[in-house]
């Protein structure tokens, strides 16, 4: 009997072996040819199958004396053998490769790293949701200047299963710290995403769109809470996307939301200081805007003192990429356009000085192989495709970019943080795992 149970235990430890391999990340291709690999690991189980080990003969003259008692030993062998599988495939089933990822999963913790406190009006999690497979995606970030001296700097913002939108959050110096989301509002399944800072930095807001289409948005100032854009409501087309720019590092540029109306034309709204509410904006004439087309908005300037210019990025009916900028209080009446891109794809763009000292704008989209695009310009050469992140996420997801060129996109259920590196590329640095 302890010789058997010596080899079924030995049979077991072979079941459990664990190996590793390596899985490729990320892959920025330029034009020019020239690839830098980028790649990490992640821990695999696999499970080695072994053939049943033989069964043991017995004689003719023994059998009748001991098939009693083999029928007995069979039968406890049995149970032991059920037993340790049973707990095998549980242990299996709660292995995660990414859990240390997350030491803050607690309502309480979540609530501190976010900022938010006992009063807040919104304190609750639903930790059982995991994130939309189709969710928006929509990232902020606060300069260590801007942000409060204890509370996280980036924050990403997400739909879950529920159709709630949650918040998760990092410091900068933390890259594998994320706080357990907190669900703060439910919204329209599918919603469009838009998030930003404003005020003295310490506040921001996301806008989304509700069950009937009416245009909301949910704000942090020292609380959570709703909040009117207009009376009465704005309603916009159903597959509108959303941007906005609400002055963060530029508070001299115009603080600008942007949506499609309900007959599919590019509209806007712009915050007025004196009457401190939105008001309805115009382009003077209007934007050929395919319906359902990508929104994004970014300030640009060519020197470090101050901005003049927001440069905004939409798709026209024709399917190209194209660009209408704002200067000195005026929206100019001519487009640049680009290239053509997939139809509705979601945009996201952002500005920052290269370490040479040039402005440099990134512009980015998925591919028709749902993989990300990074298109850029610097004043010498105007636009280039700078090439893509062969990382594959999930079909009608978004992008979240924030001004220190990193993006997180939605790949499974897993929202992946990729940071630009010094020769241009992008690089994986951080997992946020959403199934809490």
């Amino acid at each position: 009997m302890f010789a058997e149970s010596s080899s079924l235990a030995q049979l077991l430890v072979c079941c459990t072996q664990t190996v590793q391999r390596p899985l490729p990340v990320s892959r920025f291709v330029p034009v020019d040819g020239k690839q830098t690999a980028f790649a990490t690991e992640k821990e695999a189980v696999v499970l080695h199958q072994h053939k049943p080990l033989s069964g043991v003969a017995t004689s003719p003259r023994s059998f009748a004396r001991w098939s009693g008692k083999i029928r007995i030993i069979t039968g406890i062998v049995a149970l032991l053998i059920i037993g340790l599988i049973v707990g095998l495939a549980v242990g299996l089933t709660k292995y995660n490769p990414h859990s240390n990822i997350h030491p803050q999963n607690n309502t309480s913790t979540s609530a501190s790293a976010s900022g938010t406190s006992s009063t807040s009006s919104t304190t609750a999690t639903s930790t059982a949701q995991g994130i939309r497979s189709d969710s928006s995606i929509a990232a902020i970030l606060y300069s260590a200047s801007q942000a409060p001296p204890t509370a996280d700097n980036i924050y990403v913002f997400y739909q879950d299963t529920n159709g709630y939108i949650k918040e998760t959050s990092r410091s900068s110096s933390s890259p594998d710290n994320w706080a357990a989301p907190i669900a703060l509002v439910k919204a329209k399944a599918k919603t469009p995403l838009a998030a930003a800072i404003w005020g003295t930095f310490s506040q921001r807001s996301f806008f989304y769109l509700d069950a009937n289409n009416v245009l909301c948005e949910y704000f942090w100032d020292q609380v959570w809470g709703p909040r009117n854009i207009t009376q009465p409501p704005i309603t916009v087309h159903p597959m509108s996307q959303l941007a906005v720019y609400l002055g963060e590092l530029y508070p001299e540029l115009p603080q600008l939301l942007l949506y499609q109306d309900t007959s599919g034309s590019l509209a806007f709204l712009s915050w007025n200081n004196n009457s401190n509410s939105w008001q309805t904006g115009s382009f003077g004439q209007s934007l050929d805007s395919l319906v359902g087309t990508g929104i994004s908005i970014t300030p640009y300037e060519t020197s470090e003192t101050a901005a003049t210019q927001l440069q905004l990025f939409y798709q026209k009916s024709s399917m190209s990429l194209s660009i209408r900028t704002w200067n000195t209080g005026v929206w100019g009446s001519n487009d640049t356009n680009l290239e053509l891109i997939p139809a509705t794809v979601p945009l996201a763009s952002s500005f920052y000085f290269s370490g040479s000292g040039n402005p440099v704008i990134n512009v980015m989209y998925p591919s028709i192989l749902e993989h990300v695009i990074v298109d850029y310009q610097v004043p010498a050469d105007g636009w280039n495709t700078g090439g893509e992140v062969s990382v594959t996420i999930n079909t009608n997801s978004s992008i979240g970019l924030i001004t220190s060129q990193r993006f997180y996109a939605l790949v499974g259920n897993e929202i992946e943080e990729y940071s630009q590196q010094a020769n241009g590329s992008f690089t994986l640095t951080s997992i946020i795992t959403t199934n809490f």
